[in-house]
């Protein structure tokens, strides 16, 4: 509420617009959120994004998304069966026998010849027409309906007999079957690559090269086997006990290497069905082989990583893409589904996975939360499709009767799921009233916390973005908890507001307490304020503050508070408590950390209601424990500066040291900031300068298994600030209640 009220919806700033889309790895929720209004659609023209991750191709109209598990329905031509698909393009038949390649989105058509006649035409008479058939696609260069654009297609039938047929300009100038040439076997598998044909058969690697000699007409005058030895029969991984182990190879160029992917699959042997053989066959392992091109060897060599490349293989279409382009991508890993010849009848998914190359462990295609139950795809095999984001075929195909209000509930909660910053969120919700209520329904993390600089404005963590949210007018903010801002008050009064919704809770005034039990100290340091509660605030009667005050000579009093009354107070100095480093609560009890390391509970008798007091002071801990700890070395020739904090966590209290050196040393910058990171501690400027500067000077994240220190803002979103005045930071940690 406090942020939005005067915001419109179509003013989403460009950067976050392309923040939110980058990060959307399915294809169809950027299409809804650039469906939403006419600026979002036309600054989304403007953005490079990366690909959407690739979809399944259940091949009768249906596509499976493998980032959400979302089915999507484009339905294909009423005469017309989809027996595969290459990049963004199906491969289509109709009733005639007419074959064509269709881009789904753009609704573009590229015509190829009568490939059903052509094999029956190779294989003679001795074939009954209605035996079936596959297709595997192969082109040198990315699809077009230019006049140029070469196909090269394997047809296969379920016994493995091939026939392979070059299509230039729309028309077959070549087909051959292996009878006529010096191969004794079939092919298993085609790929372009480096602007050349290659086949794989038993293992053995052939050039399919083609002349243009006769204009517009490319033949296959010579077939040449390049790599002779198959890959060694020792398996990575052994074949399960009772099982018999089924190899299928996969030729996929990747990186500029022709890579032959052998997938194991462990068939269960003696069968419990005679009549279905491969039921319940799984596979267990992938090898990789790459052919050595250059050097003449003729032999295979075994590929132990695939480097940042992510291998999706299947037998109508493979293909290798570099993760680091693809959201949600995976590097050196081989992503597979079920496409076996003799399992058609199945769940396309039945036998589908991720391959890891370095640790051999095959995790699900899809979480078992978003997986649907997928039924038999009926002809051919599901097969990889890759959609370009496209952005006007896109809106074209997918919104043209979509109104922006009806983004899908879960979509909305996955968007705000994926923004750290606040900011952001509101401004998403406050796009129009049905994302508002939805958004209510939506159960989120916590957004990223802020830096409250004290003066009004607080810096979002997440994104370096300064918010200016006005204080009252008669009041100073000293520092924070969790979402509440510590004010004091012209007339020496304090209080704790909520800052969104500006509820306020009264506190006694600690300026006079100071004064009570510390009547000696300096008037010319200013005080500063540490608060704890064992709760989170709310404003029941027994709400419970702890505040410590203190000045720069390291003079403190203790306060015990119960709204808006101080109920006991103690000056530190001269008590058990002397030497005080910082305080909280750990299950309604109050520790404290003293100098030397040592902590005490403090017992708060709460018995009687308002009147809250300190009943006992113990001390349980008077030493650290070092034989665990290496020591940490320091550089040579610096002044070493000690600060304690005291952290409930998980249960647990931490004593966290912070070690300072007293000159600017270089950070080690390696890793991105903007997401919370596990097993790191977060820290700011918080501690006082002569001159007071930058309070991002000396701020950062600490690695806890490395040592490393990063930079709290990437240097492109970090901005100039200037001293905040009194006080120093504080972390501010906004709650985010869609109202």
């Amino acid at each position: 509420m406090a942020a939005t009220q005067s915001s419109s919806w179509a003013d989403l700033q460009m950067d976050i617009l392309g923040l939110v889309l980058r990060r959307l790895p399915s294809l169809a929720d950027r299409v809804r959120l650039r469906a939403v209004c006419r600026p979002w659609r036309s600054n989304a023209q403007l953005l490079t994004l990366p690909p959407p991750f690739p979809w399944l191709n259940l091949l009768d109209g249906t596509f499976l998304s493998i980032s959400d598990g979302e089915i999507h329905r484009m339905p294909l031509p009423d005469d017309a069966s989809c027996y595969g698909s290459i990049d963004n393009w199906l491969f289509l038949t109709d009733s005639d026998d007419g074959c064509s390649l269709m881009n789904p989105f753009s609704k573009a058509t590229l015509q190829l010849p009568k490939l059903a006649r052509i094999w029956h035409h190779e294989r003679g008479n001795a074939y009954n027409a209605c035996t079936r058939l596959f297709y595997k696609l192969a082109v040198p260069l990315p699809l077009d309906l230019s006049s140029d654009s070469l196909v090269a297609v394997l047809m296969n039938d379920p016994l493995r007999h091939s026939v392979v047929c070059i299509v230039h300009r729309s028309i077959s100038t070549d087909s051959f079957r292996f009878h006529d040439r010096p191969i004794k076997n079939n092919f298993y598998d085609i790929a372009f690559c480096g602007g050349k044909l290659y086949a794989l058969s038993c293992g053995k690697l052939f050039t399919v090269e083609m002349s243009e000699v006769h204009i517009e007409k490319p033949k296959v005058p010579h077939v040449e086997c390049i790599v002779e030895d198959f890959p060694t029969e020792s398996h990575s991984q052994p074949c399960p006990e009772n099982h018999i182990c089924v190899t299928w190879p996969y030729l996929v160029a990747s990186g500029g290497r022709l890579l032959n992917v052998i997938r194991l699959v462990g068939v269960p042997f003696p069968p419990e069905d005679d009549d279905d053989i491969f039921k319940d066959s799984l596979t267990f392992s992938f090898e990789v082989y790459e052919a050595d091109l250059n050097t003449g060897s003729r032999m295979w060599r075994r590929v132990e990583s695939l480097g940042d490349q992510a291998l999706f293989v299947g037998r109508h279409y493979s293909k290798s893409l570099s993760a680091a382009e693809y959201v949600g991508a995976q590097e050196d890993c081989i992503y597979f589904m079920c496409d076996d010849y003799f399992r058609s009848d199945e769940d396309p998914l039945c036998d589908a996975g991720i391959y890891n190359m370095r640790s051999g462990v095959i995790t699900p295609l899809l979480q078992e939360n978003t997986a649907p139950r997928l039924h038999p795809t009926g002809e051919g095999h599901p097969t990889w499709f890759f959609p370009a984001d496209d952005f006007k075929s896109c809106m074209m195909a997918a919104v043209q009767s979509s109104s922006w209000a009806d983004l899908q509930p879960e979509l909305l909660g996955l968007v705000l799921t994926r923004l750290p910053s606040l900011a952001d969120r509101v401004r998403l919700r406050a796009v129009c009233r049905p994302w508002r209520s939805n958004a209510r329904l939506q159960p989120l993390p916590p957004p990223l916390p802020w830096l409250t600089l004290l003066n009004g404005t607080f810096l979002s963590i997440s994104d370096g973005e300064i918010h200016c949210m006005p204080l009252p007018d008669d009041a100073s903010c000293h520092c924070s908890i969790d979402n509440w801002l510590f004010l004091s008050h012209d007339d020496g009064g304090f209080s704790l507001m909520n800052l969104f919704s500006k509820a306020t809770l009264q506190l006694p005034k600690l300026d006079t307490i100071w004064c009570h039990h510390l009547w000696y100290a300096a008037p010319k340091f200013p005080l500063f304020y540490k608060l704890a509660v064992p709760s989170p605030l709310d404003f029941s009667p027994t709400s419970l503050v702890v505040a410590l005050i203190m000045n720069r000579s390291h003079q403190k009093a203790l306060c015990i508070c119960q709204p808006p009354v101080a109920t006991e107070s103690f000056r530190v100095e001269g008590s058990t408590m002397e030497g005080m480093q910082d305080f909280t609560f750990l299950d309604g009890k109050l520790y404290v950390l003293h100098n030397f390391n040592k902590l005490f509970i403090l017992e708060i008798d709460e018995s009687h209601i308002g009147n809250p007091k300190i009943s006992s002071i113990e001390c349980i801990i008077d030493s650290q424990d070092d034989s665990t700890t290496e020591p940490q070395s320091f550089p040579e020739d610096y002044l070493i500066m000690l600060r304690y904090y005291l952290v409930e966590s998980g249960g647990g209290l931490l004593m966290v040291t912070r070690a300072q050196l007293l000159q600017t040393f270089a950070y080690s910058f390696i890793q991105e900031c903007g997401v919370p990171q596990e097993d790191c501690i977060y820290f700011m400027c918080d501690y006082w300068r002569p001159y007071a500067g930058d309070p991002l000077c000396d701020s950062g994240v600490y690695n806890m298994r490395n040592g490393v220190i990063t930079p709290l803002l990437q240097d492109a979103t970090a901005p100039r600030l200037h001293p905040t005045g009194r006080g120093d930071p504080a972390w501010f940690f906004p709650a985010d209640v869609a109202t």
